[in-house]
């Protein structure tokens, strides 16, 4: 008894007489027992047995592992998937997986079982029962022809002499003159040498005619010659029936429609039927005809013409990413290098990186595996990303664009398309449209420049034009980008990312940790959705709660508030902060803000800058903080503080005229009634009568329209006017300055008046002395005496005053008590 181990190469093992076990270990190893009850174990690898020189007859099954008879008497075989029997009637039978038989001589039975077998009974009247699986015949040792039927059982000619079979898919003949035929279903039909007639019948077969003259008969279905064994290159004509060059030399051709050629230049023609012409290796002239043909040039500079009908190039056998360009009938990398197209309208993509760009007309582009780059251009295109991250544009036309799997980027262009991300995080893009969009994918409505008319499916993100877009997300995690122009962007419901671009934007998060981005411009986060009251912070937004809890800003300047108390606090910008309805606390930060209050009874701060606060409806309360700050209490008792800086009391929104006493703290009247102020210098009344009157300090008081009453008090004071319309030449809209004084200073500001209708800019005014206007407009002269003087303008030119002022002055105004 002897033990005998291979190596991990490929062995060529021979045992003893006595019971051996063999052991193949890595490799195809060839395990030969020779007489004895032995163990052959193959081991990993394709591994055989083999009993040629057995004695008598051997009969084996590997699905059990047993054998008997000869020298395969009472042997045991472990992971063998092929045998050769003896010169006797053997009996060999295989497991599941893919097992090859060689019967040597005598009548065998040789039955492959499960998996994809190859049978070889050589010579005697053998029995091939293929069982399950694709199983092929071969009599590749055979001295001369056979003549082989599938389709009626018949078999003839030397090693198929008496020969019986089933469950047989393929046959591969001798080299020598063969008469193969399938039957039904999909045939392999190997003729090898010799001048074979191949016959696939019914089922869409392969055949293979080798060296030598052929008949292919492909018969019912789509069928194929194969050449990619031959030596030279080939030329197939399947409208003329005949072929030359290579293994088709002398071929001839009866209901073949396609054709694989060999690895050198080939030229393959098609016929009015739809065929498949496969290059292969080789500078290939591939020729469709007139059916919808599918051509793949290989390797080399093929030239592909697809003729009539809408034909089809593939490069799925590329080792590299291709760009093909269906307008410029040309390709590059991969195998579409040095590539050139006639009358291809779609393509077939590589498993790489593939830029394809479509023509005009109706192209059928599917992009395979790999991040591909897909241009539609004009007409109706239907484009399909497969695998990968896919960028896809639809261009003109009514397009069907398919991103399939992964994040793909997909842009319609023009038309009614339809969007289909897919799996995967997908985005549908309008940068192109020349025109805003309006989208929502929460209720699956789209409008407006290339947008209309297209239906989006499983998409998760946009990208918006140029213009001023209208962009809602759905439930799901979105991201929104506006692009250039003021875009509108609703997250809604999810952890959503939203990007303003260019332009003055507006963005609301909705529900969920958003990540708000303004971009360029003046932008805002909105909160006027939420259904409770939120703390939303630019400076801090870790401080975030409600609706704003997560949300993180970049380049945002603005907060809007919601309909409940909130607390807004802006950063170091210039930000402008509405609370909104609700009592709100709003606080400016470093910038020069606005702050409005609205509705409610609000508490808003303008800490540092010259800021504007508003406090609208409500008893507000306004504190200026640091700067020269504008406060509006509007309607409501308001508390209103200037503290640092010059700071103003606006009342120019009031529904009545107002009183204000700064010196005495007292105020009456419309939007002043109830109000307090401290630390203020400076009011601008109503558009009624108003009585404003200043402290012991510089004051500036603005009347603004209305026949109002200003007195300065102690201080260098300025009684500005903004407009004509501010004091009139009539009685009932003249304001009357009660205490001008030279010796403290004060000072008529009329800068803000444009002083020439009849001259373009901004032009100041002329003082003139003695009275009278002198006609050439821009001019500001006073009459009167004994304390009560007019001061009059004429800003047209027509020595006819258009605005008058009533000033008591112990002194005569002089030019110098003006700002022109």
């Amino acid at each position: 008894m002897a033990v005998i181990n291979g190596t991990a190469g490929n062995n060529n093992l021979v045992g003893t007489a006595a019971a051996d076990t063999i052991n193949g270990l890595a490799g195809n190893d060839v395990l030969r027992g020779l007489a004895g009850a032995d163990t052959l174990n193959g081991g990993d690898g394709y591994d055989a047995a083999v009993y040629w020189d057995s004695n008598a007859a051997v009969s084996i099954n590997l699905g059990t592992g047993t054998a008997a008879g000869g020298h395969a008497a009472g042997d045991r075989l472990i992971s063998i998937e092929n045998l050769t029997g003896s010169v006797y009637n053997d009996s060999l039978v295989g497991n599941a997986g893919s097992n090859s038989f060689l019967g040597y001589n005598g009548n065998d039975t040789l039955n492959g079982g499960g998996g994809n077998d190859v049978l070889n009974g050589a010579a005697g009247a053998d029995r091939l029962v293929g069982g399950d699986g694709t199983d092929t015949i071969t009599y590749g040792n055979a001295t001369g022809g056979v003549s082989i039927n599938l389709a009626t059982g018949a078999a003839s000619g030397n090693d198929a002499a008496g020969d019986t079979f089933s469950g047989i898919e393929n046959i591969n003949g001798s080299n020598y003159v063969d008469t193969l035929a399938g039957g039904v279903g999909t045939n392999v039909l190997q003729g090898n040498d010799g001048n074979d007639t191949l016959s696939g019948a019914a089922g869409n077969d392969i055949l293979v005619g080798g060296a030598g003259a052929d008949r292919l008969l492909g018969g019912a279905d789509s069928d194929y010659a194969y050449y990619n064994a031959s030596t030279a290159g080939v030329n197939v004509n399947l409208t003329s029936g005949t072929g030359s060059g290579g293994h088709a030399a002398g071929d001839t051709y009866n209901s073949i429609e396609n054709v694989l050629g060999s690895n050198y230049n080939d030229i393959l023609v098609g016929n009015a039927v739809r065929n498949i012409l496969l290059g292969d290796g080789g500078v290939d002239d591939l020729r469709g005809g007139d059916g919808d043909d599918w051509l793949r040039g290989g390797a080399g500079a093929d030239k592909l013409n697809g003729g009539n009908g809408v034909d089809t190039t593939a490069y799925g056998a590329s080792t590299a990413g291709v760009q093909l360009n269906l307008t410029l009938n040309r390709g590059t990398g991969g195998d579409a290098a040095g590539d050139t197209f006639t009358s291809i309208e779609n393509v077939n993509g590589s498993l790489y990186n593939d830029v394809v760009v479509g023509s005009a007309a109706d192209n059928y582009v599917t992009a395979q595996a790999g991040n591909d780059v897909l241009y539609g251009e004009d007409g109706n295109d239907q484009l399909l990303g497969m695998d990968g991250n896919d960028t896809i544009s639809g261009g003109a036309g009514t397009d069907t664009l398919s991103g399939l799997n992964g994040n793909d980027l997909i842009n319609g262009g023009a038309g009614a398309d339809t969007i289909d991300g897919g799996v995967g995080i997908d985005t549908a893009g309008y940068g192109g449209s020349t025109a805003a969009v309006v989208i929502d994918l929460l209720n699956n409505t789209v409008s407006g420049g290339d947008a209309a008319g297209d239906t989006l499916i499983g998409i998760e993100n946009l990208n918006g034009t140029n213009f001023n877009d209208r962009l809602t997300g759905n439930d799901g995690v979105n991201v929104l980008q506006g692009g250039v122009g003021q875009d509108v962007l609703y997250g809604k419901d999810g952890n959503d990312s939203l990007v303003g671009g260019g332009g003055d934007d507006k963005l609301t998060g909705g529900e969920g940790a958003d990540a708000l981005s303004g971009g360029e411009g003046i932008d805002w986060a909105y909160y006027h959705e939420a259904e409770a009251g939120v703390t939303a912070n630019l400076a801090q937004s870790a401080n975030n709660t409600g609706e704003a809890a997560g949300d993180t800003y970049s380049g945002i300047e603005n907060l809007w508030g919601t309909a409940f108390n909130d607390t807004l606090v802006g950063n170091g910008f210039a930000n402008v902060l509405y609370g909104n309805a609700g009592d709100d606390t709003v606080t400016a930060g470093q910038g020069d803000d606005t702050v409005q209050g609205a509705d409610g009874n609000d508490n808003l701060n303008g800490q540092d800058g010259n800021d504007a606060i508003y406090g609208d409806a409500g008893t507000d309360t306004l504190n200026g903080g640091a700067g020269n700050d504008r406060l509006a209490g509007g309607a409501g008792a308001d508390v209103l503080t200037g503290s640092e800086g010059t700071d103003w009391i606006y009342y120019h929104q009031s529904s009545a005229g107002v009183t204000i006493n700064l010196a005495t703290g007292a105020a009456s009247g419309g939007d002043a009634e109830g109000d307090t102020f401290t630390g203020i210098e400076s009011v601008y009344g109503s558009a009624f009568d108003d009585t404003l009157t200043g402290s012991d300090v510089s004051n500036q008081l603005v009347g603004n329209t209305g026949a109002d009453t200003l007195t300065g008090g102690a201080g260098a004071d300025a009684f500005t006017f903004r407009a004509i319309t501010d004091s009139t030449v009539a009685a009932s809209g003249r304001d009357t300055i009660t205490d001008f004084s030279s010796t403290e200073h004060d000072i008529i500001n009329l800068q803000p008046i444009d002083a020439d209708l009849n001259d373009t800019g901004d032009t100041a005014f002329t003082f003139t002395d003695g009275g009278a206007f002198t006609g050439t407009g821009h001019e500001v002269i006073v009459q009167g005496s004994g304390g009560i003087y007019t001061v009059l303008g004429d800003i047209d030119g027509d020595s006819t005053a258009d605005f008058a002022i009533t000033v008591q002055s112990a002194t005569a105004l002089v030019a110098t008590d003006f700002a022109l």
